[in-house]
């Protein structure tokens, strides 16, 4: 009976920590929910404009393709690969850039608001610092170099022949 006795009581002496550990939970989240905010926005930002790109070109595409592509016998999947990806792709390619420029956009202003690191942050932290706009202009040429890059790389997907076929040639 004694030894049940000092064992509850050495265990109310111990401070408890239950407050210590509830505070760091609330760092921990505090720390997660610009990085999870900024990742949901981003999603948002470059899920729907390509998502109604896709819905658009998909609804888009000329009913002779389909027909030609019935006619030769295709069945239903070989009609989505040979005829429906081929029709769609050109347009897919174009909303693929512009979905590009709103992302890179997303990340460089989910930089400057919530995260602490990036061209973003750079920009803002030596604005903040006072007479370092040698930095904030080289982190905006660096956005801007770095932008044009990622569009000359979709552009070059525009020339791969499989999927330029549907565009034209004017």
């Amino acid at each position: 009976g004694s030894c049940r006795r000092q064992q509850s009581l050495s265990t109310r002496a111990q401070p408890s920590r239950g407050p210590q550990q509830a505070l760091q939970a609330r760092s921990d989240l505090a720390d997660q929910l610009p990085r999870r905010a900024t990742a949901a926005l981003f999603f948002l930002a470059s899920f729907l404009p390509l998502a109604l790109t896709a819905m658009n070109a998909v609804a888009s595409i000329p009913a002779v393709y389909l027909n030609a592509g019935r006619n030769f016998g295709l069945r239903h999947s070989q009609v989505v690969f040979r005829v429906l990806y081929p029709a769609v792709m050109p347009q897919l390619i174009i909303g693929l850039r512009i979905t590009l420029g709103i992302a890179w956009l997303v990340v460089v202003a989910a930089e400057m608001i919530a995260v602490n690191s990036g061209l973003g942050f750079l920009i803002v932290d030596a604005r903040n610092a006072g007479n370092r706009y040698d930095l904030v202009v080289a982190g905006m040429v660096m956005i801007g170099v770095i932008g044009l890059l990622l569009d000359i790389g979709v552009r070059w997907l525009e020339r791969i022949p499989s999927i330029s076929w549907g565009y034209s040639d004017d």
